[in-house]
Order: structure tokens, then sequence, then C-alpha cells
């Protein structure tokens, strides 16, 4: 449209300059005619003054002043007419030259006019969820960006709808980021990528976001909010200028990681009970222990969403563990919990009971694991019958203890008895 205007102003300028050689030629003509006129005049003045001695001609006289060939210039109204026919053959054919279609096949379209919601009407990913074209064989995932143009400024020229890029396709990059990539255009020199944050049924919701040189054909926008969708379109930039932007893509950024988890840590002798605070948006937790001052991670197991509790086992007396927790989801991982450090506790034994060797370990006699099993058996037998044989022996004791006091009774009983006769008898 511009351009146009620029041509019409040049034909009507060219217009102006040729009425005004006309004017000039009209006024040298006219003013060479008032010359000739008064020179004439001067002439026949001179020609009809007779001097002295003069004879007048016979039969007419004297003759009237001879016929002068008179310049013919141009009028007024031919002047009028070579203007006008001048302004409406440029114009005819300024019309005809932006209005016929090229020879491929291609019409000069204008930038402003192409962003026509017809776009967003024939796009089959304007639906509900997030859509993404396919990805084309050979395109370049280079992330880096050229330049930030300023986002209310769009290109206003024109150009031919050929230089469109295709295969344009819209991916989440993180929860934050979303990555756009599309086939290149052999005469583009940069691209400009618009994005829209509603469904782009109105063109005037596009926002350009970025540039990149004409050798770059991926950008990934950042800064963006977690969980939502952006729609996005390219467009070529050529030495004619901006062409036709792309078709519109769109992609759902992911959700953010959850929190990090805040963690207690209870230890007895052989186990360590853990247990946090349930996050946001979290789809499950991982446990991680160290014993090297909180390196060397190992993941020790794993729990499903809302699950807060966890215990590790078969663990050492009197060591020392380290554990923190991190919450997991679509996003990414949380941050590391706090790390939490324990010492399980001394283990207690019975009194009354032989601990067991570990296995394969020597008993002082050189004897495996079988060996040392035979021992403790005979051990504890020769316990049981010495405690038996004690106990026996504890009971004949007590037996003749009993007796030896029911003799002394008797006997002190037979005493008593003999005293009361010997009272009866004297």
């Amino acid at each position: 449209m511009d351009v146009l205007v620029w041509v019409l102003a040049a034909v009507f300028g060219l217009n102006f300059l040729v009425l005004g050689w006309f004017a000039g030629l009209e006024l040298l003509t006219q003013y060479r005619l008032n010359r000739e006129i008064r020179e004439l005049d001067e002439l026949w003045r001179e020609f009809t003054t007779v001097p002295a001695g003069a004879r007048a001609h016979p039969a007419h006289g004297f003759e009237g002043p001879p016929a002068v060939d008179r310049p013919v210039g141009f009028s007024p109204r031919r002047l009028r007419k070579g203007s006008i026919g001048v302004a409406l053959s440029a114009a005819f054919v300024a019309v005809a030259v932006f209005t016929t279609p090229t020879p491929g096949g291609n019409s000069v379209i204008s930038a402003r006019e192409s962003d026509s919601p017809s776009l967003a009407q024939d796009d089959p990913s304007l639906g509900t969820g997030p859509t993404r074209s396919s990805n084309p064989a050979g395109a370049v995932a280079d992330p880096s960006v050229a330049t930030s143009p300023d986002p209310g400024s769009a290109p206003p020229i024109t150009t031919t709808n050929g230089d469109v890029p295709e295969a344009v396709a819209a991916e989440s990059h993180s929860s934050t980021a979303i990555h756009i990539e599309w086939r290149g255009v052999p005469a583009a020199t940069a691209y400009s990528i618009g994005r829209a944050d509603e469904p782009p049924a109105n063109v005037d919701r596009w926002v350009v976001v970025g540039e990149t040189t004409g050798d770059v054909t991926a950008y990934t926008d950042r800064d963006l909010e977690p969980a939502t969708t952006y729609w996005y379109r390219v467009s070529a930039i050529t030495n004619s200028g901006a062409a036709v932007a792309s078709d519109i893509v769109s992609a759902t950024t992911s959700v953010a990681p959850p929190g990090a988890p805040s963690v207690v840590a209870v230890a007895a002798s052989t186990t360590v009970d853990l247990s946090w605070a349930d996050g946001a948006s979290e789809t499950g937790y991982r446990i991680e222990r160290s014993t090297e001052d909180s390196i060397g991670w190992t993941v020790i197991g794993t729990t499903g969403m809302d699950v807060t509790a966890y215990t590790d086992t078969a663990l050492l007396p009197e060591t020392v563990y380290n554990y923190r927790v991190v919450a997991t989801n679509a996003g990414g991982d949380s941050p590391p919990s706090a790390v939490v450090s324990v010492t399980t506790l001394e283990q207690k034994t019975d009194p009354g009971t032989v601990p067991e060797p570990s296995p394969g370990t020597d008993n002082g006699g050189g004897a495996g694991p079988k060996d040392g099993s035979a021992a403790i058996e005979d051990g504890s037998a020769a316990i049981v019958e010495d405690g038996a044989t004690a106990i026996e022996d504890g009971v004949a004791s007590a037996e003749a203890k009993a007796k030896e006091s029911l003799a002394t009774v008797e006997d002190a009983a037979a005493t008593v008895d003999l005293s009361s006769d010997a009272v009866l008898t004297g």
C-alpha cells in the first residue's frame, strides 16, 4: 500500500512538471507573437507615411501591410487536454502494475492484509488443547536467538506469499519456556516470531516476541507462565519486506516443579522412620541416603502421590545416616529437602541367650559355620545337663534337711512326755 502511494505521488508530480513545461511554452509563444506584431505595426506606419516626392500606385494607391505567417502555439484548451491525458494514462499504468498477478502466480499482498482472521478460522490447531505440527526433516534445533526487537513493532512492508515459512512446530521446553522451529526460506534475511496469549481470533492480539537471522530457524520463547497455552506464527523477512505469516501452532508450558519438603527422622537400633509434610502438585517422592557426610547420595526408595512416610530398615546399630527427600512431578524435581542426620541406637540383647556368631566367621578353633553350630548345641546341652544335676542335688539336700528337722522335733516331743510322767509319779 505504501509503495502504491509513492508511485501515485510520483505520477502526479510528473504531471505538474508537464503542465509547467506546457505553460512556459505557451508564454514564450505569446511573447514572440506580440513582438512580431509590434514590428509589423512600426513597418506599416513607416509604409503609410508618404515621404516627399513619393508616388502612389496608379491603380490601388498604397497597399496594406504584407501578410505575415503567425506562429502556431498551444492554446489553453489544448494544454488542459494534454495534462489530463497524461494524468489518466499514468493512473491507468499504476493500477495495472499493482493489480496484475506475477508470472509465478503469486500476487503482491500487503503484510497488513495477510493478518486476516481467516488464518485463525482455517487452522485446526485452535482447538481446546495444545497442538503441534510435524517436525520437518532437517530442521535446525538451535535455540540461540539473534536479536530481540521492540515487541510492538511489525514490518509493514509487502512481499510475495511464496516466502512463507513452512512446517512450523512448537513444543514445551520447560515450565517457563516454549521452543519453536520451522523450515527455512531461501530468500529470508531474518525471521519474525509472533505470539498470542489467547486464541488468535483477533489479529490485534499478536505481539512480536523475537527475531532471528536468516540462517537460524529456531527460537526459544522464555519467561512464560507455567501450565499455560501460547499460540505462535513465523514471518520471513526478505529484501522485499515481511512475507505472509505462517500457519498458527500452539504449545502449553509444563507445570512448575513442586517445592522442597521438610523431613523428620526417628531412629531405632536397626531402622529409621522418615516423615514429611505433603506438598502441592507433586506426583511422588524420592528418598535418598548417604553415610559419607552428605556426599555419594543413593536412592533407597520412592513413594506415590500423597504418601509422606518411609522406613529404612536393615541398618547397623550406632551408625550415622544422612537422609533427604525430593518431590517430583511432570515439571521436574523439587530442590532436595534439608539434610537430616540421625544415629541408630545401641542394640540390646537378652542376658539368658547366647549370641549366635555371624555366618562364615572363625570361632577360635578354626571351625566353619557348621562346626560352630554344633559347638553351640553341645554347649547348650551341657548347660541344661549341669542345671538339672544342680537342681537334683538341691532337692536331695532339702530332703535331708527336712528329715533332720523332723527328727529333732520328734526328740523334743519325747523329752516333753518323759517330763510329764515324772511329775505325775512324784
